[in-house]
Protein backbone atom coordinates (compact mmCIF):
# COMPACT_ATOMS: atom_id res chain seq x y z
CA UNK A 1 0.00 0.00 0.00
CA UNK A 2 2.94 2.28 0.64
CA UNK A 3 4.40 1.77 -2.67
CA UNK A 4 0.80 3.27 -4.19
CA UNK A 5 0.39 5.65 -2.10
CA UNK A 6 4.01 6.95 -2.96
CA UNK A 7 3.49 6.46 -6.65
CA UNK A 8 0.27 8.68 -6.55
CA UNK A 9 2.28 11.35 -4.42
CA UNK A 10 4.63 11.37 -7.36
CA UNK A 11 1.89 11.77 -10.04
CA UNK A 12 0.69 15.52 -10.88
CA UNK A 13 -2.80 16.68 -10.41
CA UNK A 14 -4.11 15.83 -13.45
CA UNK A 15 -3.68 12.49 -12.85
CA UNK A 16 -5.12 12.95 -9.83
CA UNK A 17 -8.65 14.27 -10.85
CA UNK A 18 -8.32 11.22 -13.56
CA UNK A 19 -8.27 9.14 -10.83
CA UNK A 20 -11.36 10.91 -8.67
CA UNK A 21 -12.95 10.77 -11.68
CA UNK A 22 -12.72 6.81 -12.19
CA UNK A 23 -13.68 6.46 -8.19
CA UNK A 24 -17.04 8.19 -9.17
CA UNK A 25 -17.64 6.48 -12.25
CA UNK A 26 -17.32 3.04 -10.04
CA UNK A 27 -19.14 4.58 -7.17
CA UNK A 28 -21.59 5.69 -8.91
CA UNK A 29 -21.77 2.29 -10.94
CA UNK A 30 -21.87 0.66 -7.62
CA UNK A 31 -24.77 2.71 -6.42
CA UNK A 32 -26.85 2.25 -9.09
CA UNK A 33 -26.71 -1.42 -9.46
CA UNK A 34 -27.10 -1.97 -5.52
CA UNK A 35 -30.63 0.71 -6.14
CA UNK A 36 -31.67 -1.39 -8.40
CA UNK A 37 -32.00 -4.11 -5.83
CA UNK A 38 -32.21 -7.21 -8.42
CA UNK A 39 -30.37 -9.30 -10.97
CA UNK A 40 -30.90 -8.43 -14.66
CA UNK A 41 -33.66 -10.56 -16.21
CA UNK A 42 -32.87 -10.97 -19.71
CA UNK A 43 -29.64 -11.94 -21.28
CA UNK A 44 -29.39 -8.02 -22.95
CA UNK A 45 -29.81 -6.17 -19.28
CA UNK A 46 -27.01 -8.44 -18.16
CA UNK A 47 -24.64 -7.54 -21.08
CA UNK A 48 -25.62 -4.44 -20.43
CA UNK A 49 -24.55 -4.36 -16.74
CA UNK A 50 -21.67 -5.95 -17.74
CA UNK A 51 -20.70 -3.14 -20.51
CA UNK A 52 -21.36 -0.40 -17.49
CA UNK A 53 -19.27 -2.86 -15.22
CA UNK A 54 -15.99 -2.31 -17.75
CA UNK A 55 -16.68 1.05 -18.25
CA UNK A 56 -16.60 1.77 -15.01
CA UNK A 57 -13.65 -0.29 -14.52
CA UNK A 58 -11.42 0.97 -17.31
CA UNK A 59 -10.63 4.19 -16.04
CA UNK A 60 -9.31 2.73 -12.40
CA UNK A 61 -7.32 0.52 -15.27
CA UNK A 62 -5.79 3.04 -16.84
CA UNK A 63 -4.81 4.67 -13.24
CA UNK A 64 -3.54 1.79 -12.16
CA UNK A 65 -1.38 1.66 -15.40
CA UNK A 66 0.23 5.04 -14.54
CA UNK A 67 0.31 4.42 -10.88
CA UNK A 68 2.45 1.51 -12.29
CA UNK A 69 4.52 3.69 -14.68
CA UNK A 70 3.73 1.09 -17.68
CA UNK A 71 5.29 2.41 -20.74
CA UNK A 72 1.84 2.16 -22.41
CA UNK A 73 0.12 4.10 -19.35
CA UNK A 74 0.52 7.13 -21.54
CA UNK A 75 -1.12 5.89 -25.02
CA UNK A 76 -3.96 4.28 -23.19
CA UNK A 77 -4.77 7.76 -21.44
CA UNK A 78 -4.75 9.51 -24.47
CA UNK A 79 -6.48 7.20 -26.64
CA UNK A 80 -9.69 7.09 -23.84
CA UNK A 81 -9.29 10.97 -23.62
CA UNK A 82 -9.61 11.47 -27.17
CA UNK A 83 -12.36 8.86 -27.53
CA UNK A 84 -14.25 10.19 -24.78
CA UNK A 85 -13.79 13.88 -26.21
CA UNK A 86 -14.72 12.80 -29.83
CA UNK A 87 -17.73 10.56 -28.16
CA UNK A 88 -18.66 13.68 -26.44
CA UNK A 89 -18.54 15.63 -29.66
CA UNK A 90 -20.53 12.99 -32.19
CA UNK A 91 -23.21 13.41 -30.25
CA UNK A 92 -23.48 17.15 -30.40
CA UNK A 93 -24.28 15.60 -33.79
CA UNK A 94 -26.66 13.34 -33.39
CA UNK A 95 -29.22 15.11 -31.55
CA UNK A 96 -29.81 17.70 -34.04
CA UNK A 97 -30.65 16.67 -37.35
CA UNK A 98 -28.33 18.94 -39.83
CA UNK A 99 -31.53 19.82 -42.05
CA UNK A 100 -34.98 20.50 -40.15
CA UNK A 101 -36.48 19.96 -36.86
CA UNK A 102 -37.18 17.05 -35.08
CA UNK A 103 -40.67 16.05 -33.90
CA UNK A 104 -41.45 17.58 -30.31
CA UNK A 105 -41.09 13.71 -28.71
CA UNK A 106 -37.53 13.62 -29.93
CA UNK A 107 -36.55 17.02 -28.48
CA UNK A 108 -33.28 17.20 -26.58
CA UNK A 109 -33.27 19.86 -24.06
CA UNK A 110 -30.33 22.07 -24.18
CA UNK A 111 -28.68 21.13 -20.91
CA UNK A 112 -27.88 18.12 -22.77
CA UNK A 113 -25.98 19.80 -25.56
CA UNK A 114 -24.75 21.86 -22.88
CA UNK A 115 -23.32 18.79 -21.11
CA UNK A 116 -21.72 17.17 -24.60
CA UNK A 117 -20.14 20.76 -25.25
CA UNK A 118 -18.52 20.98 -22.08
CA UNK A 119 -17.29 16.85 -21.70
CA UNK A 120 -15.88 17.47 -25.01
CA UNK A 121 -13.92 20.43 -24.33
CA UNK A 122 -12.63 18.99 -20.64
CA UNK A 123 -11.75 15.76 -22.53
CA UNK A 124 -10.34 17.28 -24.98
CA UNK A 125 -7.89 19.27 -22.39
CA UNK A 126 -7.15 16.00 -20.88
CA UNK A 127 -6.29 14.24 -24.42
CA UNK A 128 -3.75 17.81 -24.78
CA UNK A 129 -2.31 17.87 -21.51
CA UNK A 130 -1.19 14.11 -21.82
CA UNK A 131 0.70 14.76 -24.88
CA UNK A 132 2.00 18.20 -24.04
CA UNK A 133 2.74 18.17 -20.08
CA UNK A 134 6.36 18.38 -18.93
CA UNK A 135 5.34 16.59 -15.67
CA UNK A 136 4.41 13.59 -18.00
CA UNK A 137 7.15 13.81 -19.97
CA UNK A 138 9.42 13.75 -17.17
CA UNK A 139 7.58 10.86 -15.43
CA UNK A 140 7.12 8.92 -18.91
CA UNK A 141 10.37 9.58 -21.08
CA UNK A 142 9.07 9.53 -25.07
CA UNK A 143 12.16 6.86 -25.40
CA UNK A 144 10.22 4.72 -22.75
CA UNK A 145 6.48 4.93 -24.45
CA UNK A 146 5.15 2.03 -26.07
CA UNK A 147 2.22 2.15 -29.00
CA UNK A 148 -0.33 -0.06 -29.74
CA UNK A 149 -3.25 -0.17 -31.36
CA UNK A 150 -5.50 -3.03 -30.86
CA UNK A 151 -7.21 -1.47 -27.07
CA UNK A 152 -8.51 1.47 -29.38
CA UNK A 153 -11.63 -1.25 -30.35
CA UNK A 154 -12.75 -2.42 -26.84
CA UNK A 155 -11.99 0.32 -25.44
CA UNK A 156 -14.09 3.14 -28.15
CA UNK A 157 -17.26 -0.01 -27.73
CA UNK A 158 -17.25 0.73 -24.16
CA UNK A 159 -17.24 4.17 -24.84
CA UNK A 160 -19.91 3.92 -26.92
CA UNK A 161 -22.05 1.58 -25.27
CA UNK A 162 -21.70 2.94 -22.28
CA UNK A 163 -21.59 6.62 -22.37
Amino acid sequence: MKKLLSALYAMPGPVWLFGAYGVSRMWSWLLAWAASGSLPTTWTAAAFDLCTLLASLLPLTLLWLLLRRSPYAVQQVSLYAGLKSAAHFAALFLYRPVFGDLPSAFSVPASALLTNAVMCALWFGVLRYFERSEDIARLFPAEERRRTWWPAVPMAALILTCM
